[in-house]
């Protein structure tokens, strides 16, 4: 199955895009109250180019957008999708909230759209470097079996269970004890580990000419289940998303159609989720016992449902201040306040990247933690108790707070450069490929970490794949015709 586009309609979605663009901007051309905003949606315009445009323009040229079109689709989507629908509140005002704390001079708007672009372009020559004139990527189908069946599941079930229990004990997750620090190793990599298992299993499940024993399919039932309650309980509403794709992926790959109605299924069940899960975390924040704040939060989701007139009713929830997609306020917050940030400056944590992703802490104690999203909690509350309440100004604004545009410039291109070199140095349709892919992708549609710890989470994710592919995949060499591009 190839989801490929035609010339038409590759021609279509990028003069509906140049439309919208040009209807908005004729729209608010005299009714510009300032000029940095006149200037912002010029800024736009280059930012549009080099984010959905380039995704367009890859999907149509090689039949499938390359890997790091993702994370422009996701910056397009989390901040220029955002600076049209802000626009009004900025025209119409001289600052604006950030955090629900924070009160910034809207003039930041055009400063962070500048770091927007600086990061697009650095992301792209990165990429070209490594990528020109090659075309990056298939994912076919993969004839494989899963030796040492009995060990591979025991050792997924026990991880699956490891991962389950550090979420009920709030040692994971939103609102957690640790915030993932002093575990940050073992967690990461029972992570990757339970992510691996879904994807291989979802392969072997839609796999019509690999045999599925009963067994098999009663593992991928559990996994996919828990794994999915890990993602609620855990607070993160983007990861109910990302095990779904685990899932969707390897369907499509192996050329099954999904079928119109459980889409309709899922997408309403997205729409009570999403607020449930809104609902949780506010509750988490005020009762530590998940299954309390479970329970607080099914009743004030279905209490809105029923009273959405209800002035007591509060949006506190939806604009909170551990909202993750509201990505250009945030931007704007870490480019008025890059001085305030101490933790770390001018890449001197980068000199750890080729160690501490496989050294643990205790071998490695002075290794950077990944409680940035804490501090920079701490700061905007201006409260200096510890907390475990994490909030990120995006990725572009971690690498502004290097020390400014011209390391956001530095740590895009390296990500870029890194992500391009491992993806053209692995053996393409291998079932070791198509799993690094997957978990790449799946991070790739989020604008949050620090790039620092994508390239060691990257790392990370090689060694592990690695040697489950090692140890427990039996993979036959074989040509197929069938891709997919993705």
């Amino acid at each position: 199955m190839k989801l490929s586009l035609t010339y038409r309609k590759h021609l279509n979605i990028k003069i509906f895009i140049w439309t919208v663009y040009c209807l908005f901007v004729l729209s608010k051309l005299f009714v510009i109250n300032h000029e940095y905003l006149f200037v912002s949606c010029i800024i736009c315009f280059f930012i549009i180019r080099f984010s959905i445009i380039v995704f367009i323009n890859n999907w149509y040229k090689n039949n499938h957008p390359n890997l790091l079109d993702w994370f422009r689709l996701a910056t397009f989507i989390s901040l220029i999708v955002q600076f049209f629908t802000l626009f009004d509140e900025l025209n119409n005002s001289f600052y604006i909230t950030v955090f629900d704390t924070v009160s910034l001079s809207n003039e930041n708007v055009l400063k962070a759209l500048y770091v927007v672009l600086a990061g697009l372009i650095s992301l792209l020559i990165g990429e070209k470097i490594i990528m020109a004139n090659k075309r990056e990527i298939k994912i076919s189908k993969s004839n494989f079996t899963i030796k040492k069946y009995n060990l591979f599941l025991i050792l997924s079930l026990f991880f699956l269970l490891v991962e389950l229990l550090l979420s009920l004990s709030n040692m994971v997750g939103f609102g957690s004890e640790s915030s993932g620090v002093g575990l940050s190793f073992v967690i990461m990599f029972i992570r990757i580990v339970n992510s691996t298992s879904l994807v291989i299993l979802s392969y072997v499940i839609f796999n019509d000419k690999v045999s599925n024993p009963e067994k098999i399919k009663l593992l991928f039932g559990v996994i996919f289940t828990v794994k999915l309650i890990l993602a609620f309980i855990s607070g993160m509403k983007e990861e109910i998303l990302v095990n779904l794709l685990y899932v969707i992926i390897p369907v499509i790959v192996n050329g099954k159609k999904i079928n119109k109605a459980i889409l309709i299924v899922l997408s309403l069940l997205m729409l009570i989720i999403y607020p449930l899960i809104t609902n949780y975390r506010s509750t988490l924040s005020k009762y530590p016992n998940k299954f309390y704040a479970f329970t607080e939060a099914v009743n004030m989701t279905f209490n809105k449902f029923l009273n959405k007139n209800d002035e007591n009713s509060s949006e506190e929830d939806e604009l909170s201040l551990v909202s993750r997609y509201q990505g250009l306020k945030p931007l704007m917050y870490a480019v008025e306040n890059e001085n305030k940030w101490v933790e770390f400056k001018s890449m001197n944590r980068y000199p750890f990247v080729l160690i501490s992703w496989i050294l643990p802490r205790f071998i490695l104690p002075d290794k950077p933690k990944a409680n940035t999203g804490a501090k920079l909690y701490q700061i905007v509350r201006k409260d200096s108790l510890k907390t475990s309440v994490s909030i990120t100004p995006t990725t572009y604004g971690w690498s502004y707070f290097e020390g400014g545009i011209i390391f956001v410039i530095i740590t895009f291109f390296l990500y870029s450069f890194i992500v391009s070199v491992v993806i053209d140095f692995i053996k393409k349709e291998t079932i070791f490929y198509s799993i690094v892919y997957i978990l790449l992708l799946t991070s790739m549609i989020k604008i949050e970490s620090d790039i620092y710890f994508r390239i060691v989470g990257l790392f990370q994710l090689l060694m592990v794949v690695y040697f489950i592919k090692k140890f427990f995949i039996a993979e036959e060499n074989f040509k197929d015709e069938s891709k997919l591009y993705i």
